[in-house]
């Protein structure tokens, strides 16, 4: 049902308001008692309250409003006016002020620029195809048109569906601001419907290395590399796999920290037995800030210090960028969006015909090794910084089915040496350095 507003010769369609629809059906209220009420909160830009429970007098003072409204063209006119530059308000124009003021949630809590930065990619491939189009303008069936369209320009083997969901969730969240702050009357992509389904989604364990044979074949790629910024990228990734770090976290890490730095080891007695750790700083909530230095990852740290201090002797973080004038990591702490890993990765596994892999995937490797070792995923929630819990862990790196406890995962190569052998072969006869040291 359309209301409409007879003035000045204008039909004008109204609003309803959901507070007289119930009195409206059940004739307690006339079509122009309805059209005069709608009109009063459409006037006011926002649900205004009328201040009093009773219909009938609220009802009135709609009434009273509208009649004084209409007896003053001149207002009349400017709220028409503000009302058609309210529906021409493109998307671009909302997504621009939303980021000049740091993407402020409904509530007018802004984000933090880390949120910012991952909101990003998707706010722009999503302004290439809605950018100019008004934001009132937006009906469903023109989200069904854009997933076509996303699905037509996407990567080869890609199906665009689970882009179309982040970047249409993003756009929701840029109206959800206009509706509150009172720049749209609704938000157009409230109702999106999901076009990815739950099962195709792909996970981290997707995209990490399925055996410790070819977790050692793709880092010794890194290694041997006559680039030393490279071989510092598979030191990195190689890290990640061996403690569950996120790939912006090994940046943290300081060659020589004092005790409460990243990077520091220490030994502690706990229930009687001998515990290292080797002092972390994690990029989400801060869980646990220390990892434990299992026997694997004690030999890769004494043989990646002492090539460390041979090939970048100036080096100040664990995982140096040796090509910087100024001390600092290759890959900066809490970076979500890791390019340079994620080139390396793409080089390394194209050469050596490997299926795709992803630095966050040498995470979901540490999850697969504990896993195998027994280890609950309780436990593993811990070890690696989730606040989530084992719910969590189980929906991020899928159900353990038959690892769990199988022992095929040990971070260690079934045969020959460890990928790290080749770093000791650069390194000569130089004397080990203590991974304590």
């Amino acid at each position: 049902m359309k209301l409409t507003f007879d003035h000045q010769g204008r039909q004008l369609q109204l609003v309803k308001h959901p507070r007289f629809m119930t009195a409206y059906r059940q004739g307690e209220m006339s079509k122009s008692d309805l059209a005069a009420s709608a009109w009063y909160f459409r006037h006011q830009g926002r649900m205004h309250s009328l201040k009093t429970d009773d219909d009938k007098e609220a009802i009135r003072r709609a009434r009273d409003h509208l009649r004084a409204q209409v007896s003053e063209p001149d207002k009349f006119q400017q709220f028409l006016a503000q009302e058609k530059a309210r529906k021409g308000v493109t998307l671009t124009t909302l997504a621009t002020d939303w980021k000049s003021l740091r993407c402020p949630r409904p509530n007018g809590s802004v984000r933090t620029e880390k949120q910012i930065d991952a909101i990003t990619p998707f706010l722009t491939s999503a302004l290439l195809y809605w950018g100019e189009r008004p934001a009132a303008g937006v009906k469903m069936p023109d989200l069904g048109k854009y997933a076509a369209w996303r699905e037509a320009n996407a990567k080869k083997g890609c199906s665009g569906k689970r882009s179309v969901d982040l970047e249409l969730n993003t756009l929701s969240l840029v109206c959800q601001w206009a509706k509150a702050d009172g720049r749209l009357d609704a938000n157009p992509f409230a109702a999106r419907p999901r076009f990815q389904e739950g099962a195709a989604v792909k996970h981290c364990h997707d995209f990490a290395p399925q055996s410790d044979e070819e977790l050692h074949r793709l880092i010794g790629w890194f290694m041997e590399s006559k680039d030393l910024r490279q071989v510092v990228a598979g030191g990195h990734l190689m890290f990640c796999a061996l403690t569950g770090l996120r790939p912006g976290e090994p940046g943290a890490l300081l060659v020589s920290p004092s005790e409460y730095q990243p990077g520091f080891v220490s030994t502690h007695q706990i229930e009687g037995a001998s515990v290292t750790r080797i002092r972390l700083q994690r990029t989400k909530a801060g869980l646990n800030p220390g990892a434990r230095v299992h026997p694997v990852l004690a030999e890769f740290l004494e043989t990646w210090k002492t090539w460390l201090a041979i090939h970048v002797p100036k080096a100040t973080h664990l995982f140096p960028d040796p090509d910087s004038d100024k001390p600092r990591p290759l890959v900066p702490v809490g970076l979500t969006r890791v390019s340079r890993l994620s080139r390396d990765l793409a080089d390394a596994v194209a050469q050596l015909g490997l299926p795709n892999r992803h630095a966050h995937g040498m995470r979901a490797y540490y999850v697969r090794v504990r896993r195998s070792q027994g280890t609950d995923d309780s436990t593993i929630a811990a070890e690696i910084g989730h606040t989530g819990g084992s719910n969590l862990v189980a929906r991020t790196y899928g159900d353990p089915g038959d690892m769990f406890g199988s022992g095929r995962y040990d971070w260690r190569a079934a045969q020959g040496e460890p990928c790290w052998a080749t770093l000791r072969q650069q390194s000569g006869n130089v004397i080990a350095l203590s991974v304590l040291g």
